[in-house]
């Protein structure tokens, strides 16, 4: 730590955590851009997204466990009146994410009520 490893280790990870969060919002973005509201970023390892559409929960849940995507909802761990999907980077690698949201997003799609 003395050597000034530590504080080099920690520009990389906020470097490529940065590269990540951006990614991620530019796929949520292009994939659902009149259909989400991005609520909360820049903290943590997570985009937070609200639907600005009427979708149906249930569905959106069923197709997610179809497709192997967990969801995390920010109403679990808040006090929250209203439900959000965090949108975690964390575990991708950079190349992974847009296809990861198309996939999701195809999936959200499905859930919105005609």
């Amino acid at each position: 730590m003395k050597d000034g490893y530590w504080e080099k280790h920690i520009r990389k990870i906020r470097i490529l955590n940065k590269k990540k969060h951006d990614i991620m919002k530019e796929s949520l973005l292009f994939y659902l851009k009149d259909k989400i509201k991005i609520i909360r970023e820049g903290s943590g390892l997570s985009i937070v997204i609200t639907p600005i559409v009427k979708i149906d929960w249930e569905i959106l849940e069923k197709e997610a466990i179809s497709k192997r995507i967990k969801l995390y909802y920010i109403h679990s761990d808040s006090t929250a009146t209203f439900k959000a999907i965090y949108m975690g980077f964390g575990s991708f690698l950079e190349e992974e994410i847009p296809s990861s949201v198309e996939i999701f997003s195809k999936v959200f799609l499905l859930a919105i009520c005609k």
